[in-house]
């Protein structure tokens, strides 16, 4: 699964800017790698919104660990 995830995730936000989301290209990883003109601050708050995308994550993941191990 570690290893899917990633594939599953990308997979799943390029069907969504494809299809549904055309407007929004933040959602577009695409966009993540090589920031268009759309971008605030010549592309660098695309390194920002990936960087809290990841922080959250980690927030998220850790505050779900730390129930789990108190339960063990």
């Amino acid at each position: 699964m570690a290893y899917g995830g990633p594939f599953v995730v990308y997979y799943v936000l390029i069907i969504l800017y494809e299809r549904y989301l055309s407007d929004c290209f933040p959602l577009s990883p695409r966009e993540w790698l090589t920031p268009g003109e759309g971008w605030p601050l010549q592309g660098w708050s695309a390194l920002g919104m990936v960087c809290g995308v990841t922080a959250g994550m980690a927030l998220l993941f850790s505050q779900q660990a730390g129930k789990r191990l108190r339960h063990l």
